[in-house]
């Protein structure tokens, strides 16, 4: 009975001591460079910061409330909800003493001109929708990934003034890194193709692709720099590189 009664008193005074800790000091012990806050105020068990980012992608508005379960893990988790240009982003973030985020239950949406840089997708507009179940970052990398990204009103003004269409990738976790299969959902383009995304971080999108008899003649007309079609219209492309 003495044990348990010191084991609750201890147990009481850890959680009080959490509760109390200003949330700047954890946040200067476990910071990453793919995590920055700044404006941060309340404490370690709930707190706020004016903005954000992770991995690149800007937030602001940030809460969060901590998970003291994730400290068993080791590491530290937080449910947190965020603004962006496009509403309310919800997820479940842990950070790790190596360094590591863990980022599970994301839902999110964007304009696809935040990522223009990091994927050289100048010239084009959109809107993603992200829903992963888990994502591990690594030096600003994503090592992990189960979940599906769809981009809606896929424009491409220099190409055609109408909407190209929307798309949808399944992403998962492999041996050698991520994959992504990836089809259109409507649009003026068929699409099939698979990205990869691999641990010394390069990526590729390889697949095939046509245009449907209501392309727009300008689009159509770009789509001839990937060679000669098949004998059903479609045409090979692949895209690669390194971030």
């Amino acid at each position: 009975m003495k044990k348990r009664l010191i084991a609750a008193g201890l147990a009481t005074f850890i959680v009080g001591l959490v509760i109390a800790v200003p949330a700047r000091v954890p946040y200067n012990w476990f910071s990453a460079p793919d995590f920055r806050m700044s404006g941060v105020s309340g404490t370690v068990w709930r707190g706020q910061a004016d903005e954000g980012t992770i991995a690149g992608l800007y937030l602001r508005d940030m809460q969060w409330t901590f998970r003291p379960l994730s400290i068993l893990r080791g590491r530290l988790a937080y449910r947190v909800e965020s603004n962006s240009a496009f509403g309310i982003i919800r997820s479940v973030v842990g950070l790790g003493v190596s360094g590591a985020i863990t980022v599970q239950d994301f839902d999110g949406s964007f304009p696809l001109q935040e990522f223009r840089d990091l994927f050289q997708l100048q010239g084009f507009e959109g809107t993603l929708h992200v829903n992963f179940e888990s994502v591990v970052i690594n030096h600003g990398f994503p090592t992990a990934a189960t979940g599906t990204v769809r981009l809606s009103n896929l424009l491409a003004p220099q190409l055609s003034p109408r909407v190209i269409g929307d798309y949808r990738a399944e992403f998962t976790s492999t041996a050698d890194g991520i994959r992504g299969l990836v089809e259109d959902s409507g649009g003026v383009l068929d699409v099939t193709g698979t990205i990869s995304l691999g641990p010394d971080r390069s990526y590729s999108f390889v697949g095939t692709i046509a245009a449907l008899p209501e392309a727009p003649a300008g689009l159509t007309n770009q789509l001839s720099f990937l060679g000669s079609p098949d004998e059903r219209g479609y045409r090979d492309f692949r895209i690669e590189g390194r971030l």
